[in-house]
């Protein structure tokens, strides 16, 4: 039985496309989150922000650059989860 090189340039670029979703559904959060807020929220110092996730509302509050790199960091960790699970079985069919 021949074993894949996990490093090989196949394996990573597969492992590449799967990153893709959830930045792309990441940034699209971002951008509906932001653009949903009242004009108030803007005008007001960032407060009131209309959002139900209570970490992401008091993100918000703070100031919309510290809701966006929560995202960012977020995202990445979410979007380089494959590089992680290795050659796990349950992912990766072996």
């Amino acid at each position: 039985m021949a074993t894949t090189d996990q490093t090989s340039p196949r394996n990573v670029i597969g492992r590449l496309r799967m990153c893709v979703p959830p930045v792309l559904a990441c940034v699209a959060d971002v951008v509906m989150t932001l653009r949903g807020q009242t004009a108030a929220y803007w005008t007001k110092g960032f407060r009131n922000a209309g959002e139900f996730n209570p970490a992401a509302r008091a993100l918000l509050d703070i100031h919309p650059a510290a809701f966006i790199a929560a995202a960012g960091v977020s995202c990445l960790i979410v979007s380089l989860t494959p590089f992680g699970l290795g050659s796990h079985p349950l992912f990766f069919g072996r």
